[in-house]
């Protein structure tokens, strides 16, 4: 039987999910998880400052179930100023070119209203400069950035 290599990380077993149903502050030891959004109340999640992760320190965020009120992804305020860029697609492979602006945002909010569900997700990973974003949600504004 051949060797099997890997050329990063690996991590297997529990712990790299985690089901919030509460307002929760991310930090280093975050990286790599997986978060699903289970209350439909809504809530926020703050990332840690840019300065504490390292280059590839990466999260994915998904709504687990279709809030009653929003859900917000969030930069540290305290330490960082719009530092979260990149773009969005939905399911149909529509892009929004208002979910992209280079020179970035602090905000990233699941708008009920407009159409946020289950299963939306977004990916965000640091280059220790700054937050990128990426995802898929089922219509274009089921996320807004400001």
């Amino acid at each position: 039987m051949a060797a099997t290599h890997f050329s990063g990380p690996v991590s297997v077993g529990p712990g790299q999910v985690e089901s919030l149903i509460t307002t929760k502050s991310l930090d280093k030891e975050d990286n790599g998880k997986t978060f699903f959004l289970n209350l439909a109340g809504g809530f926020t999640v703050t990332l840690p400052a840019i300065s504490t992760v390292d280059a590839g320190w990466k999260v994915k965020i998904i709504v687990g179930i279709t809030p009653t009120t929003a859900y917000i992804v969030t930069e540290d305020t305290a330490s960082d100023t719009n530092i979260i860029v990149g773009n969005v697609t939905t399911s149909t492979g529509e892009t929004t070119a208002a979910k992209f602006n280079a020179s970035g945002f602090t905000l990233i909010t699941f708008v009920v209203s407009s159409g946020a569900v289950k299963g939306d997700w977004i990916e965000l990973v640091s280059d220790g400069t700054n937050y990128y974003v990426s995802g898929c949600t089922s219509v274009p504004a089921a996320l807004t950035f400001t």
